[in-house]
């Protein structure tokens, strides 16, 4: 036990002859990587019409802090913490006119989907550094922890029969999804060039996969031609199927920062090694 106490406390302080924190504030975005695809069906004079739509979860404009640990001029300890600024997209399906056909089959959605879902993420990392005189490049892998509130806007166009004749009906439903802390995994590889001993600028390349987990959901409000349905609905809250309860969120990011170290073990020569 006393060996095992000496070996940390040799470590500690060897740590701290040879290490450095680091702080690192970053802009980037994230591009979905598994957006989900919506399918609309219009069948008509025996001919089959397929219209499809893109839904990106968790893409959007972000804002982070990496607060990190470089030991020995190679490990890198740090925890990246990223939340979303701009995250909301829109996608649209267009109606086709009905009204003057016959024998015609429709399934599927018709509309402005309107959707956010603005990520907070936390991601600990454990990496690799190369250094080359001013340039330098790292691989760093770690889990991926994730909560965030979806919301979403159908503003569907579809019809009805008002005294037996077709009329176009204008749907409008808001929705809100969330779930708590779900985990996934990151790998980070970055690029570094130093501006000063003790600032860095960093181009850091993302890859998060993150399948996230939806446990509620409710619907917020519910229109049709602009007058107020929602007394109509029976319930509001929405049941989430548990073997059909996931969103992907996974994504691929670039993000620009500026590395500041602090404490840095600036390597002033020994007077052993310059004796003049």
């Amino acid at each position: 036990m006393k060996r095992l106490k000496i070996i940390l406390l040799l470590g500690c302080i060897a740590s701290g002859s040879f290490g450095q924190f680091y702080l690192q504030p970053s802009i980037g975005y994230s591009f979905s990587s598994h957006p989900a695809v919506m399918s609309s069906i219009v069948i008509f004079d025996n001919q089959k019409s397929v219209y499809t739509m893109k839904v990106r979860w968790g893409e959007n404009m972000n804002a982070g802090i990496t607060v990190g640990y470089e030991l020995w001029d190679h490990l890198l300890l740090g925890l990246n913490a990223r939340v979303a600024v701009i995250a909301t997209h829109a996608e649209s399906i267009e109606r086709p006119e009905l009204q003057s056909m016959e024998n015609f089959y429709i399934g599927g959605f018709f509309g402005v989907y309107e959707y956010s879902s603005p990520v907070l993420q936390f991601a600990p990392q454990i990496g690799y550094k190369v250094q080359s005189e001013k340039f330098s490049a790292y691989f760093s892998l770690g889990p991926n922890f994730m909560s965030t509130k979806i919301r979403l806007t159908s503003n569907q166009s579809t019809y009805g029969f008002v005294e037996w004749v077709i009329h176009p009906l204008e749907k409008v439903t808001k929705y809100e999804y969330g779930g708590g802390l779900h985990m996934g995994i990151q790998a980070d590889l970055g690029l570094c060039y130093s501006l000063r001993p003790n600032l860095q600028l960093v181009m850091d390349f993302v890859m998060a996969y993150n399948n996230y987990k939806v446990t509620k959901g409710e619907i917020t409000w519910y229109e049709i031609n602009g007058e107020d349905q929602m007394d109509t609905l029976n319930e509001t809250e929405i049941g989430i199927d548990p073997d059909n309860n996931k969103l992907n969120h996974s994504h691929l990011g670039v993000n620009v920062g500026l590395r500041f170290f602090f404490g840095m073990s600036d390597q002033k020569e020994s007077p052993l090694m310059n004796p003049n």
